[in-house]
């Protein structure tokens, strides 16, 4: 997954991935640790096993976090990349329409 982030002051999100088995969200640690200010927009990618879909980010520290897009890159074994993104607006696109997340808010989405 890749996520691009700028924010106006600190923007250090938290991802997780839903899980099929355990029926919980399972916290993959903060992502976008230098993005602390709108001109330090920046994208981070987070790998994972298998097929994920189900994605929340979650701002749980007093900062203010704002995505501007979120998208899953599936490699294929043979090389074949797709890339899918969310109906979610405004992380369907790299737009400069950013979701802002205050500390304790969070947004789900599907790819």
């Amino acid at each position: 997954m890749s996520l691009t982030a700028g924010a106006e002051a600190g923007s250090c999100p938290f991802v997780f991935v839903w899980d099929e088995v355990s029926n919980e969200w399972v916290n993959h640690k903060k992502i976008l640790h230098e993005a602390n200010d709108i001109a330090r927009e920046q994208t981070d990618t987070k790998v994972f096993q298998g097929l994920q879909t189900r994605f929340k980010l979650a701002e749980l520290e007093a900062e203010v976090a704002r995505i501007d897009e979120a998208k899953l890159e599936i490699v294929m074994k043979s090389g074949k990349t797709y890339f899918l993104t969310t109906k979610v607006d405004p992380l369907a696109d790299r737009d400069n329409r950013y979701a802002t997340l205050f500390w304790d808010e969070e947004i789900e989405f599907h790819v």
